[in-house]
């Protein structure tokens, strides 16, 4: 199969956001992985290692002492401090402009240096995961449902219709965000979310600007044609669990 000539099969539901999702402008939201969503938290020494584990038990296994099926994988992965992951970038407040003029500030990622074409960016470490969305979350995976809560600076990237990197899973249960080009010195870092989201069910409208700009984001189940065709092996593995050969 090549992911041009594939169509997308969508499941019989679909898990509603409990809260809006906003775009160039806020964290990313969230997507689901494997039937038992096994990630393996051991330090990854590259992109290399972003591969799950299934000999360990299902993170929803291992709950949060308020039972509120949370799990944190910080002590479980050994990382102290998650920034120091990710060297070459840093979160920075951004002015931005509304359609009627009106002034305000963000926060997102950039770069620090020079970064090249194919150099990992930033690695995203899980604080939580869950079974629901939530403003910031970054999905893994659709059946079951799990999205990661990011620490920073992962959960501060944006999202463009162009983007400067895309997301592979890792082992510290979220994603490793590789330059899709080289980046330049304190250029913001993107990447779009619906190569990780399945479903964007707000609609919200995209600002990013960019002459490719799709304007509305759904998520892959609405424009997965589409995302296939731009990015090809740059899109969350699950999410190829829901593209079958065209007849």
């Amino acid at each position: 199969m090549t992911l041009r000539n594939a169509r997308i099969q969508v499941p019989s539901f679909c898990l509603p956001l409990n809260e809006p999702q906003r775009f160039r402008g806020s964290p990313a939201s969230s997507p689901p992985t494997t039937p038992d969503d096994a990630v393996d938290l051991a330090p990854p020494l590259g992109i290399e290692s972003a591969t799950l584990n299934p000999s360990m038990p299902s993170p929803l296994a291992a709950t949060s002492p308020a039972g509120n099926g949370t799990y944190s994988s910080l002590a479980a992965s050994g990382v102290t401090d998650p920034s120091a992951l990710s060297p070459h970038v840093e979160v920075r407040e951004e002015r931005f402009y509304g359609d009627g003029g009106e002034e305000g500030q963000m926060r997102g990622v950039f770069a620090k240096k020079h970064i090249s074409t194919g150099d990992v960016v930033l690695v995203g470490v899980a604080e939580t995961i869950d079974e629901k969305r939530t403003m910031h979350s970054i999905q893994l995976s659709e059946v079951p449902p799990r999205h990661a809560d990011m620490y920073a600076p992962g959960r501060f990237l944006n999202h463009s219709c162009e983007p400067n990197t895309w997301a592979k899973r890792n082992s510290y249960g979220a994603y490793t965000f590789i330059a899709r080009r080289d980046i330049s010195k304190d250029e913001q870092i993107f990447f779009d979310y619906e190569t990780t989201e399945y479903a964007i069910m707000a609609m919200d409208e995209c600002f990013c600007g960019e002459p490719t700009c799709r304007k509305m984001l759904a998520g892959f189940h609405k424009n997965g044609r589409t995302i296939l065709d731009k990015y090809q092996h740059e899109v969350a593995d699950y999410l190829l669990d829901h593209v079958q050969p065209d007849s």
